[in-house]
């Protein structure tokens, strides 16, 4: 049984063919990284992130260069990914609403790689909120990890009114519940399965708030910490709702505001956090590196390594609410996917590590790569095309 593992990003493909023999189909390991931009070493979205073993597996696969969320909020964009339906046809547009009310019949790519065959199981963040499962269909099981406090270090003389969830903590990696996650997965790995299975491990990280341990500031030193490049009239241009986003961290999904502290911006500046806001996200970029390097370290020693590959990708990239509506740098994500799997199902030649897409991608991907690597053959109701059309390569690949 090959083992694939696969970002958590884009979308499947929906049938009810039976499948190939179960000893001839892929596992997959599916890696759910929640609010990861393109501040990653082989996108180049910032000069001193450091994610040694994300850009590992953008060597071992094939990395794309022009990869985009569908939404940049944590529901509608795993909803999409999950179900391979675009908010603009789902109507979950954000935080707020329940995609089973809005999609009573939809099959999520779970339940349909159950129905053939898989097991599914869990843990993390899969679907919005962290920690549960989200859809109960969707999985035989579901891990829950139990959360420790965190005993925050208080930077920088800030008055307690200031907004700015972002510091080093006096814990250990173990008391983190990503780590927690990743450590199950792990003995997910370790285990003899006796049917192919669909193993989703849901990082929280590095969304909001950025509390890791002391070693991974150490990686980013303060001083030498260098800032994103804006324009000061960046958001003149936008509509009249973008503008409400940004002033309001308003919610799509109801009248809410969340920021009752003041616009978020105004409050780095204010606070004068910027740098240390920038320094905590790539530490927590980091914190999530070394655990990725963990999980990847234990499928290579495991029984399933022989014909393994990886895949990662990201679920909603971080962003200022601002460019919500407008912007699709905030949605820039990383997604690898094996270089194997064309090599065994497509008949070209792997011989470029890095694509760029004949047009943008976006969370509606997945779900059709998922299932055509399971040996699913009939076409998906929701994109009546096969993933390879969106790819093509500087020398030609594809």
């Amino acid at each position: 049984m090959r083992t694939y593992l696969t970002g958590i990003l884009l979308l499947v493909s929906f049938g009810l063919t039976s499948l190939a023999n179960a000893d001839s189909r892929p596992n997959i390991l599916f890696i759910a990284v929640d609010d990861l931009n393109d501040w990653v070493g082989h996108l180049g979205g910032h000069p001193q992130a450091e994610t040694p073993n994300i850009d590992r597996l953008a060597q071992r696969g094939i990395a794309f260069t022009r990869a985009y969320c569908s939404a940049p909020l944590c529901n509608p964009s795993r909803v999409s990914l999950l179900t391979g339906i675009e908010p603009s046809k789902s109507g979950v547009y954000g935080n707020g609403e329940k995609f089973r009310e809005k999609l009573p019949d939809a099959v999520t790519l779970m339940q349909y790689l159950r129905k053939h065959g898989y097991t599914a199981k869990g843990g993390g963040k899969i679907f919005h909120g962290a920690n549960r499962p989200g859809d109960t269909a969707s999985w035989d099981f579901y891990f829950k990890a139990a959360r420790s406090r965190l005993h925050q270090i208080r930077l920088d003389n800030l008055p307690p009114e200031a907004w700015a969830p972002w510091g080093p903590v006096k814990n250990k990696d173990t008391d983190l519940l990503d780590t927690k996650v990743v450590n199950w997965a792990i003995s997910e790995l370790g285990k003899k399965h006796d049917k192919p299975f669909f193993l989703a491990c849901g990082f929280t990280k590095p969304h909001l708030p950025w509390y890791v341990p002391e070693k991974y500031f150490d990686l980013h030193p303060l001083g030498k910490i260098v800032l994103p490049k804006v324009l000061n009239n960046d958001r003149d241009d936008l509509p009249a709702f973008g503008k409400k986003l940004a002033r309001e961290v308003h919610d799509v999904s109801g009248a809410r505001n969340f920021a009752q502290h003041g616009e978020d911006h105004d409050m780095v500046l204010k606070h004068n956090q910027w740098p240390r806001a920038v320094q905590s996200y790539l530490a927590t970029i980091s914190y999530v590196d070394a655990q990725v390097g963990r999980l990847m370290r234990a499928l290579d020693s495991s029984e399933h390594a022989k014909n393994t590959d990886e895949n990662l990708g990201s679920s909603s990239a971080f962003f200022d609410v601002a460019f919500l509506l407008s912007y699709s740098a905030k949605r820039h994500i990383p997604l690898n996917i094996p270089v194997d799997n064309i090599s065994d199902h497509h008949s070209f030649v792997p011989s470029v590590h890095f694509v760029r897409s004949v047009r943008s991608i976006d969370c509606s991907f997945l779900f059709s790569y998922n299932s055509q690597f399971c040996d699913v053959k009939e076409a998906s109701p929701v994109l009546d095309l096969s993933w390879t059309h969106f790819i093509a390569s500087e020398n030609g690949l594809g």
